[in-house]
Formats: structure tokens, C-alpha cells, sequence
């Protein structure tokens, strides 16, 4: 009997010490990353107007984590003028449904599974980004071997974005978000 106890104690050590450990690694590091996507963020206003469209000079989103940084309308690229580079994002055309589109990194720091990014629409208006994060390692071009997926992504408390940390599943390449504006009413749709 105390044979049978002494080697199922040992069986069950062997098998703990063998099994793979399915807890996230964690880089703890807190140092900051941004994280490309390709979301693309349209706005518009109740009547489907585009808020978008540099030449009305309606909306200039700008995505920040604590302190917000004022910024000028981008000047216009000779080369393509319907494509916007600034410090927030960029603002390019989508020429299949005739309206500009939004797009932002998502930034994180190592470790933390959470973050919350403010989207500065006006300066009455400020919506929030909150992302978790899942951290995976053995990542191939990191230079610290850590992957930060988005798990789960939020607009203004409204999950926009999903991406699976397994690397056999495939993420969709572009998910188009629409976001209507009226007045600090926000209404988020993934249908335009």
C-alpha cells in the first residue's frame, strides 16, 4: 500500500513538472508598444455625411493614452491626396463605398493586459479605445520574442475586434467599423 501512495506521488510530481504550463507569459516589462491594424474607422453624421473628408474639415481624430496633444489638419500629399499621415493616425479614401476612413495603432505596454486609448473627435467630444491584451512568446521579427494580440477590442464600450492567439486561425485582414456621430451620441455598426 504505501508503495502504491509513494509511486502515484511520484507519477503525479513527473506529470506536473512535465505538463506545459497554459498560464500567458508575461514580459512585465511596461515598456511601450504600438500594434498595427487594419481597422478602419468611418464616421459619419446622421444623414450618412462623411465627417471624414479633409476638405470639409470635420473631423480630425487623434488617438492618445494620457495627455493630449493638439494637432493641425495634415498637409496634403502631392502624390496621393486622398491619403493623410499625422501624429494620430491616418485618414485615407476608400474608393468601393466613397468615404474616408480612420485609421490608429493601438498602443500597449509590455505585461499589462489593458489599456485605455482616448480618441479626441472635438473638444467636447472624446471617445475610448480599451484594448486586452494577450501576450504569447516564441514571436518570429519581435526582438524580445513577445506578441501582443488585441483579444478583445472596444469602442466606446462596444467590442469592435477580436483576434485569436491561435496561429493556425486566420484574423480578418480588414473589418470596417462605422461610427455615427450626433452631437456626444455615438452609435458604432459594422454596416454601413
Amino acid at each position: 500500500m504505501r508503495k502504491k501512495y509513494l509511486l502515484t506521488m511520484i507519477f503525479g510530481i513527473i506529470l506536473m513538472s512535465c505538463s506545459s504550463n497554459d498560464d500567458e507569459p508575461n514580459p512585465e516589462t511596461a515598456e511601450p508598444f504600438s500594434r498595427a491594424n487594419q481597422l478602419q474607422f468611418y464616421f459619419s453624421n446622421p444623414t450618412n455625411a462623411d465627417l471624414l473628408d479633409l476638405n470639409n474639415n470635420i473631423v480630425l481624430p487623434i488617438a492618445y493614452e494620457e495627455i493630449y496633444t493638439p494637432t493641425t489638419l495634415p498637409p496634403k500629399n502631392d502624390n496621393d491626396p486622398k491619403k493623410y499621415f499625422y501624429n494620430g493616425g491616418s485618414i485615407e479614401y476608400d474608393s468601393a463605398l466613397q468615404k474616408y476612413y480612420w485609421n490608429t495603432v493601438i498602443t500597449g505596454k509590455k505585461g499589462i493586459k489593458q489599456n485605455k486609448i482616448f480618441v479626441r473627435i472635438s473638444e467636447t467630444d472624446t471617445d475610448t479605445l480599451d484594448v486586452k491584451f494577450k501576450f504569447t512568446k516564441d514571436a518570429i521579427g519581435t526582438s524580445d520574442g513577445f506578441y501582443a494580440y488585441m483579444e478583445k477590442l472596444y469602442y466606446n464600450g462596444t467590442l469592435i475586434h477580436e483576434e485569436n492567439s491561435n496561429k493556425k486561425s486566420l484574423i480578418d485582414s480588414v473589418k470596417r467599423v462605422f461610427i455615427q456621430k450626433n452631437g456626444k451620441k455615438t452609435v458604432i455598426s459594422f454596416m454601413n
